[in-house]
């Protein structure tokens, strides 16, 4: 589980005509028809009289064709009020009645997943900084004919991993299994 993002939550369950309204935009229920710019009056050489802005109901997103811009959820509520994203986000979330979860709820929804299957890019990542660590001259080691050998066998390992006990056992066997290759020629 990542840690808890608040710009991509936001944006996630923000609506976008919720964030124009907030903006002064008037926005009419399942409008597929262009809507003035909050910034039109300020950034637009007809001071904002024609609507420019398209709705992306199904990406959540805003293009304004006059100012040439993207927004989200997020970006146009910073924007708009003048603050960062990570505020503007925490603000959204809260006019919406989002509740950020507990650490307890967290870790509860953690202890539920364990279904999940590990990442193995992740564990090859580590093997290769146990490496790096446990042998100085690594960067030269890692070419030689049994180091790469051995660690390729350790990679295409992976393919067996499907839970946390094989992850943990695939990680310890294969330190060992390195220990050893790289013992070998020194």
């Amino acid at each position: 589980m990542r840690w808890f993002d608040p710009i991509e939550k936001a944006n996630s369950i923000v609506p976008i005509e919720t964030v124009l309204e907030i903006a002064g935009v008037k926005v009419e229920p399942g409008t597929t028809s262009k809507v003035h710019c909050p910034f039109g009056e300020i950034f637009h050489s007809d001071s904002g009289l024609a609507p420019t802005i398209r709705i992306y109901t199904e990406t959540n997103t805003i293009q304004c064709f006059r100012c040439n811009s993207s927004y989200t959820p997020v970006w146009l509520a910073a924007q708009f009020w003048g603050i960062k994203s990570k505020n503007a986000a925490w603000k959204l979330l809260e006019h919406v009645g989002f509740k950020q979860p507990t650490l307890d709820e967290m870790w509860s929804s953690c202890e539920e997943s364990k279904t999940l299957v590990p990442d193995v890019s992740e564990l090859a990542v580590a093997l290769q900084i146990f490496c790096n660590r446990v042998c100085v001259n690594w960067n030269r080691r890692q070419f030689e004919k049994n180091v790469s050998v051995m660690l390729n066998r350790c990679l295409i390992l992976l393919d067996k991993v499907k839970n946390d006990t094989d992850a943990n056992l695939w990680l310890e066997a294969s330190k060992k299994a390195m220990l050893l290759s790289l013992e070998e020629n020194q």
